[in-house]
């Protein structure tokens, strides 16, 4: 009785990660309707399992349910990337300012070679690989921060920082150049102890992404 159970919460954390790396990656775009017919279909799982991640997707707000009850993913919109963005970047300048207390030279080490792997991806057009170091950068800060208050609420936005933060690279190769510096920059300033400068770094890299991910969201709007 109990592994049946097992199994039915493993497969649901599974189909829930799946279907979550779908809409944060943009492969389910803002407002595409979720059969469940097809979702059951495509992990080979039952009706359960797919619902409790359904669900657990709905109570994240990564998807909303129709007047009929049916669900799509949810929309984007410039309000929501506003306010995540704006407390991600008086956060992100909370977290520079405690990196350059703790910081050490092993540490500045590994920051420089994600940096340049940063670099290497723009140059390369590998923008989702590019986003995936730019996580681990932001990461590795969080870790070295020590702030667990800070880091906690970043994680909780995490999926939909994500989202946006995605959106915001595509096909703007101008912007992608413009992370690469900014993420220097952060570093040089966190390296050199210049907790003020890091902190108006970060925060300014953070309305970068914002600007970048509502100048997308306008061009998704506009009518074909």
């Amino acid at each position: 009785m109990n592994s049946n159970r097992n199994i039915r919460v493993v497969t649901k954390d599974f189909v829930y990660d799946q279907i979550k790396q779908k809409i944060i990656s943009g492969r389910l775009k803002p407002d595409d309707n979720v059969v469940e017919e097809s979702l059951a279909k495509e992990y080979e799982v039952s009706r359960t399992p797919l619902r409790g991640a359904l669900q657990q997707l709905e109570h994240e707000e990564l998807l909303v349910r129709k007047p009929n009850g049916r669900m799509k993913v949810a929309p984007i919109t410039a309000k929501e990337a506003r306010e995540i963005f704006m407390v991600r970047s008086r956060l992100e300048g909370i977290i520079a300012i405690d990196a350059a207390k703790h910081i050490t030279r092993k540490d500045i080490t590994f920051l420089k070679h994600i940096a340049y792997m940063i670099e290497e991806c723009s140059e390369q057009g590998l923008h989702h690989d590019q986003v995936d170091y730019g996580m681990k950068f932001h990461s590795y800060l969080y870790e070295i921060s020590g702030n667990k208050a800070a880091t906690k609420i970043l994680n909780l936005l995490n999926n939909h920082i994500n989202r946006y933060r995605r959106l915001g690279l595509i096909d703007k190769t101008k912007r992608i150049n413009k992370e690469v510096d900014d993420h220097a920059l952060i570093l040089e300033y966190i390296a050199m102890g210049e907790k003020n400068k890091a902190e108006l770094a970060a925060q300014q890299h953070v309305i970068n992404s914002m600007n970048a991910a509502i100048e997308r969201i306008k061009e998704f709007q506009q009518p074909d």
